[in-house]
C-alpha cells in the first residue's frame, strides 16, 4: 500500500533549547535515511516553511503508524496521512463503470 504523509512542525518545536532541536533533526534525518534505505519511504520533500511531504510503500497502515510512532519529531509535529491509489487503475475502472452511467 502507498501513503502519502504529511508533517507539520508544531510551533512549541521552536521554544525548545537549541541543543535538543540539533539533537531531532539529527534523528529525523537518520530516521528518513533509513527508511529509505529500506525501500519503505519512495519520496521525502521539504516543504517551504515547516513541513514535509513523503510518500511511502508499507504492507498495511498499522505498519506505518508504528514507523510513525518511531519518529524521533513525533512529538513535535501533525501528521496527516493519505492512502494512495494508481490513477491508471482508477482510469480502468471508471472505463468499466462509464457505460453503466449513460
Amino acid at each position: 500500500m502507498k501513503f502519502l504523509v504529511t508533517t507539520t512542525v508544531k510551533d512549541m518545536y521552536f521554544t525548545l533549547p537549541k541543543d535538543m532541536k540539533i539533537k531531532l533533526v539529527e534523528g529525523a534525518r537518520a530516521f528518513y535515511d533509513n527508511h529509505r534505505a529500506s525501500g519503505k519511504c519512495l519520496e521525502a520533500y521539504y516543504v517551504i516553511v515547516k513541513s514535509t511531504i513523503s510518500i511511502w510503500e508499507v504492507d498495511s497502515a498499522e505498519e506505518l503508524d508504528k514507523i510513525l510512532l518511531n519518529y524521533p519529531m513525533f512529538p513535535f509535529i501533525q501528521i496527516e496521512v493519505r492512502t494512495l491509489a494508481s490513477l491508471d487503475t482508477h482510469f480502468d475502472e471508471l472505463d468499466i463503470l462509464m457505460p453503466k452511467l449513460m
